[in-house]
Protein backbone atom coordinates (compact mmCIF):
# COMPACT_ATOMS: atom_id res chain seq x y z
CA UNK A 1 0.00 0.00 0.00
CA UNK A 2 2.91 2.43 0.93
CA UNK A 3 4.16 2.37 -2.98
CA UNK A 4 0.74 4.04 -3.61
CA UNK A 5 2.03 7.09 -2.16
CA UNK A 6 5.42 6.81 -2.70
CA UNK A 7 6.92 9.77 -5.32
CA UNK A 8 10.32 10.04 -5.43
CA UNK A 9 10.21 11.35 -9.35
CA UNK A 10 8.82 14.61 -9.12
CA UNK A 11 10.67 17.99 -7.86
CA UNK A 12 12.04 16.98 -4.23
CA UNK A 13 11.16 20.68 -2.13
CA UNK A 14 14.17 21.97 -0.12
CA UNK A 15 13.45 21.24 4.23
CA UNK A 16 15.27 23.00 6.88
CA UNK A 17 16.53 20.38 8.52
CA UNK A 18 18.36 21.58 11.36
CA UNK A 19 14.49 22.86 12.93
CA UNK A 20 14.60 20.68 15.36
CA UNK A 21 17.20 23.61 17.27
CA UNK A 22 14.38 26.00 17.50
CA UNK A 23 11.87 23.16 18.95
CA UNK A 24 14.30 22.36 21.98
CA UNK A 25 15.11 25.78 22.47
CA UNK A 26 11.12 26.50 22.90
CA UNK A 27 10.64 23.93 25.28
CA UNK A 28 13.89 24.93 27.48
CA UNK A 29 12.66 28.44 27.41
CA UNK A 30 9.24 27.26 28.54
CA UNK A 31 10.89 24.77 31.13
CA UNK A 32 12.86 27.59 32.76
CA UNK A 33 10.16 30.10 32.92
CA UNK A 34 8.27 28.06 35.09
CA UNK A 35 11.13 27.03 36.86
CA UNK A 36 12.18 30.58 38.02
CA UNK A 37 8.06 31.60 38.95
CA UNK A 38 8.38 28.48 41.43
CA UNK A 39 11.60 29.85 42.79
CA UNK A 40 9.90 33.62 42.93
CA UNK A 41 6.44 32.34 44.26
CA UNK A 42 8.05 30.09 46.64
CA UNK A 43 10.17 33.54 48.05
CA UNK A 44 7.05 35.26 48.24
CA UNK A 45 5.54 32.65 50.30
CA UNK A 46 8.10 32.07 52.65
CA UNK A 47 8.12 35.43 53.39
CA UNK A 48 4.62 36.00 54.11
CA UNK A 49 5.03 33.14 56.48
CA UNK A 50 7.75 34.64 58.01
CA UNK A 51 5.50 38.15 58.35
CA UNK A 52 2.55 36.30 59.41
CA UNK A 53 0.86 38.18 57.21
CA UNK A 54 -1.48 35.65 55.36
CA UNK A 55 -0.37 32.42 56.08
CA UNK A 56 -0.79 30.20 59.50
CA UNK A 57 1.20 28.03 60.61
CA UNK A 58 3.99 28.10 57.79
CA UNK A 59 4.45 27.54 54.26
CA UNK A 60 4.00 24.51 52.78
CA UNK A 61 5.82 24.26 49.06
CA UNK A 62 4.19 20.93 48.31
CA UNK A 63 0.92 22.71 47.19
CA UNK A 64 3.02 25.62 44.88
CA UNK A 65 5.04 22.51 43.36
CA UNK A 66 1.42 20.48 42.52
CA UNK A 67 0.16 23.54 40.80
CA UNK A 68 3.09 24.07 38.80
CA UNK A 69 3.80 20.37 37.53
CA UNK A 70 1.19 19.83 35.52
CA UNK A 71 2.22 23.27 32.86
CA UNK A 72 5.65 21.56 33.32
CA UNK A 73 4.07 18.42 31.87
CA UNK A 74 1.95 20.18 29.53
CA UNK A 75 5.32 21.82 28.60
CA UNK A 76 7.52 18.77 28.19
CA UNK A 77 4.72 16.77 25.50
CA UNK A 78 5.74 18.91 22.47
CA UNK A 79 9.05 17.37 22.76
CA UNK A 80 7.67 13.97 20.38
CA UNK A 81 7.20 16.42 17.64
CA UNK A 82 10.89 18.28 18.14
CA UNK A 83 12.93 16.15 15.66
CA UNK A 84 9.58 16.23 12.92
CA UNK A 85 11.92 18.31 10.35
CA UNK A 86 14.74 15.69 10.18
CA UNK A 87 12.33 13.45 8.69
CA UNK A 88 10.31 15.31 6.36
CA UNK A 89 10.11 15.09 2.20
CA UNK A 90 8.55 16.76 0.07
CA UNK A 91 7.87 16.06 -3.71
CA UNK A 92 5.85 17.75 -6.55
CA UNK A 93 4.73 14.97 -8.71
CA UNK A 94 2.55 16.40 -12.34
CA UNK A 95 -0.70 17.10 -10.76
CA UNK A 96 0.04 16.76 -7.01
CA UNK A 97 2.70 17.51 -3.99
CA UNK A 98 3.42 14.33 -1.72
CA UNK A 99 4.72 15.19 1.89
CA UNK A 100 6.66 12.05 4.10
CA UNK A 101 6.42 12.44 7.51
CA UNK A 102 8.45 10.15 10.36
CA UNK A 103 10.63 7.89 11.03
CA UNK A 104 8.88 4.74 12.29
CA UNK A 105 5.30 5.87 12.01
CA UNK A 106 5.26 6.65 8.22
CA UNK A 107 2.42 9.33 7.11
CA UNK A 108 2.04 10.38 3.76
CA UNK A 109 -0.08 13.29 2.72
CA UNK A 110 -0.85 13.70 -1.01
CA UNK A 111 -2.88 17.08 -1.99
CA UNK A 112 -3.66 17.15 -5.63
CA UNK A 113 -2.81 20.76 -7.28
CA UNK A 114 -6.24 20.85 -9.11
CA UNK A 115 -7.92 20.99 -6.09
CA UNK A 116 -6.25 23.76 -4.18
CA UNK A 117 -8.15 27.20 -3.74
CA UNK A 118 -5.36 28.99 -1.07
CA UNK A 119 -2.52 29.11 0.52
CA UNK A 120 -0.71 30.53 3.26
CA UNK A 121 2.62 31.28 4.52
CA UNK A 122 3.65 31.16 8.18
CA UNK A 123 6.74 32.16 9.33
CA UNK A 124 8.67 32.46 12.92
CA UNK A 125 11.62 34.57 14.02
CA UNK A 126 13.65 31.70 14.15
CA UNK A 127 12.30 30.95 10.52
CA UNK A 128 13.09 35.06 9.50
CA UNK A 129 16.59 34.51 10.42
CA UNK A 130 17.31 30.87 9.37
CA UNK A 131 15.27 31.52 5.89
CA UNK A 132 12.91 28.44 6.42
CA UNK A 133 8.64 28.95 6.49
CA UNK A 134 5.82 26.54 6.53
CA UNK A 135 3.41 26.35 3.53
CA UNK A 136 -0.47 25.71 4.03
CA UNK A 137 -2.47 24.49 0.99
CA UNK A 138 -6.18 24.10 1.27
CA UNK A 139 -8.71 22.42 -0.94
CA UNK A 140 -12.44 21.68 -0.53
CA UNK A 141 -12.02 19.22 1.67
CA UNK A 142 -8.56 18.87 2.44
CA UNK A 143 -5.45 20.59 3.79
CA UNK A 144 -1.60 20.08 3.88
CA UNK A 145 1.11 21.31 5.05
CA UNK A 146 4.31 21.43 3.64
CA UNK A 147 6.65 22.53 6.87
CA UNK A 148 10.26 24.04 7.21
CA UNK A 149 10.25 25.08 3.51
CA UNK A 150 13.87 26.95 2.59
CA UNK A 151 14.08 30.04 1.10
CA UNK A 152 16.04 29.21 -2.38
CA UNK A 153 15.55 29.27 -5.72
CA UNK A 154 14.32 26.06 -6.61
CA UNK A 155 11.32 26.58 -3.76
CA UNK A 156 10.29 29.90 -5.01
CA UNK A 157 9.94 28.98 -8.35
CA UNK A 158 7.75 25.85 -7.16
CA UNK A 159 5.78 28.01 -5.04
CA UNK A 160 5.13 30.29 -7.78
CA UNK A 161 3.98 27.98 -10.45
CA UNK A 162 1.71 26.60 -7.41
CA UNK A 163 -0.13 30.36 -6.57
CA UNK A 164 -0.22 30.18 -10.26
CA UNK A 165 -2.54 27.07 -10.87
CA UNK A 166 -4.17 27.91 -7.21
CA UNK A 167 -5.31 31.37 -9.49
CA UNK A 168 -6.47 29.73 -12.34
CA UNK A 169 -8.64 26.79 -9.93
CA UNK A 170 -9.87 30.05 -8.43
CA UNK A 171 -10.59 31.68 -12.04
CA UNK A 172 -12.61 28.33 -13.26
CA UNK A 173 -15.16 28.40 -10.24
CA UNK A 174 -18.03 28.91 -11.28
CA UNK A 175 -19.40 32.42 -9.98
CA UNK A 176 -22.68 32.98 -8.42
CA UNK A 177 -25.09 35.13 -11.00
CA UNK A 178 -26.79 37.52 -9.76
CA UNK A 179 -30.13 37.25 -11.82
CA UNK A 180 -30.54 33.76 -11.27
CA UNK A 181 -32.24 33.85 -8.19
CA UNK A 182 -33.58 37.03 -8.01
CA UNK A 183 -37.24 37.84 -7.32
CA UNK A 184 -38.98 40.25 -8.66
CA UNK A 185 -41.98 42.14 -6.18
CA UNK A 186 -44.59 43.86 -7.96
CA UNK A 187 -47.23 46.15 -5.88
Amino acid sequence: MEELFKEETGVELKIEHKQWIEEICKIGLKVLLLLILFYILNIIGEKLAQNNFLIQGGFNSDILYSVLVLPLLYSLKDIKDCFESVFIKVWKGNGYITVKRGCLNIRYDKLYLNEINNIELTRSLCGKMGQYCSIDLYAMGGFLRIPHLKDNKENVKVIEELMTIIQHNNDKEIPCSATAGSVSVHK
